[in-house]
């Protein structure tokens, strides 16, 4: 699958309206028209349970000694941190999410007594742009790229010519018909609610060819561990 960049997008949307020569729709209302319809073909994506396909990453961090913070992965999807380990030499274990009930307690406990005892994690939000993986207790030791993270990232946004619009290809359809739409929309095209019936046409099969990607026992299987998500609205 080849991504196509933003001014590809643009460029073959401009050539399929004849907006070439015109400037109706600016170079930013054009932008944010292609991340309205990623933000869809994005929740579609994660219904659809097409998360671990497309979603998944992995990523280190190192420890500090007497650091508790750690700054978050800035593609970090809603908070949903799927599996934290950690890993030094032979000593390999789940770090697990701090039992919300009872967080500050064993906060406190495990940074006061604590030298032995596995580092547990929470993510706090202090602020809308100050975001933490709290490590409990306080770091014990400085050791390069110990801290594993699995997390679920968001779909880039565009903003760049350059940037790539990460969508598979019949989202990608999808994404020019919405756009088509919004175009017609705002000209009172006369195509227009025929435009709004094949967009339909080609969401539900964009959604079906999703579908089709998950494996039957994928469909139905039952996540037994919920307390792998770091999950905090």
């Amino acid at each position: 699958m080849a991504f196509k960049t933003k001014l590809q997008v643009v460029t073959k949307i401009q050539r399929d309206l004849d907006l070439e020569e015109e400037e109706f729709i600016q170079t930013d209302e054009m932008t944010e028209l292609i991340n309205d319809a990623i933000t869809i073909i994005e929740a579609h994506m994660i219904t659809l349970g097409q998360r671990d396909r497309y979603f998944y990453k992995r990523t280190t961090l190192s420890l500090v000694t007497g650091t508790s913070d750690y700054a978050l992965p800035t593609d970090l999807y809603e908070d949903k941190v799927k599996e934290i380990v950690y890993s030094n030499g032979a000593t390999i274990y789940r770090v697990h999410l701090l039992d919300h009930d009872t967080a500050e307690e064993e906060i406190e406990r495990l940074n006061r007594f604590s030298t032995t005892e596995y580092y547990k994690y929470r993510i706090r939000s202090d602020s809308s742009s100050a975001k933490y993986l709290q490590i409990i207790p306080a770091s014990r030791e400085t050791v390069a790229g110990a801290i594993i993270i699995g997390y679920f990232r968001d779909l880039a946004r565009v903003s760049a010519d350059a940037d790539l619009v990460e969508v598979p290809d019949i989202a990608l359809l999808y994404l020019y018909q919405y756009i088509r739409v919004k175009v017609y929309e705002k000209e009172s095209h006369a195509n227009y609610q025929t435009a709004v019936a094949e967009l339909d046409k080609v969401e539900e099969l964009m959604i079906s060819t999703l579908q089709g990607q998950v494996a039957d026992s994928d469909n139905t299987r039952i996540e037994l561990d919920k307390s792998a998500y770091g999950e905090h609205t």
